[in-house]
C-alpha cells in the first residue's frame, strides 16, 4: 500500500490548521519583536532604497501627486511645516506606547500644523488606520 499525501491531509486539515495557529499565537510577541527589531534596523536602508528609485525615475506619479496635493492642501502644508520647524529630539521616546523610540511625527490636526505627537513607526501605522477619540466624541 502506498501512503496518499493528499488523502492523509484531506483528513488532518482541520487539526493541522489549528496546530499552526496555535504555535503562532504561543510566539505573537516574540514575531512582534522580531518585527521591531527588523525596523528599525534596516529603516535607513529602505529610506536609502526609495529615494534611489525616485531618483532613478523623477517623474514618475508625477499627475497623481499635483491631484493628491491639490486635495490635501491643508495636510501637504501641515506636513512641510512640521518638516521644516520641529525636529525629533535624540533618543525621544514614543508618546504612545512609551517603549520604542519615536522616528516619526504625527498631527492629530491639520489645522494646527506644529502642534505633533513623537511616535514610533508601529504606533503611527495604528493612528493612521482609525483617527483618534478624544472625550468619547
Amino acid at each position: 500500500m502506498v501512503f496518499n499525501h493528499k488523502v492523509w491531509y484531506q483528513k488532518n486539515k482541520n487539526r493541522l490548521k489549528k496546530r499552526v495557529k496555535e504555535r503562532r499565537d504561543e510566539n505573537l510577541e516574540e514575531e512582534r519583536e522580531k518585527d521591531r527589531i527588523y525596523s528599525y534596523k534596516y529603516y535607513e536602508k529602505n529610506k536609502e532604497r526609495i529615494k534611489e528609485k525616485k531618483r532613478a525615475n523623477p517623474k514618475r506619479n508625477l499627475k497623481n501627486i499635483k491631484t493628491y496635493k491639490k486635495k490635501n492642501i491643508l495636510k501637504v502644508r501641515a506636513r512641510d511645516n512640521a518638516c521644516k520647524q520641529i525636529k525629533i529630539p535624540k533618543n525621544q521616546i514614543c508618546e504612545i506606547c512609551n517603549i520604542n523610540l519615536a522616528t516619526q511625527k504625527h498631527h492629530s490636526d491639520y489645522n494646527k500644523p506644529l502642534d505633533v505627537l513623537f511616535v514610533c513607526i508601529s504606533c503611527h501605522s495604528k493612528l493612521d488606520r482609525k483617527p483618534l477619540r478624544i472625550n468619547g466624541n
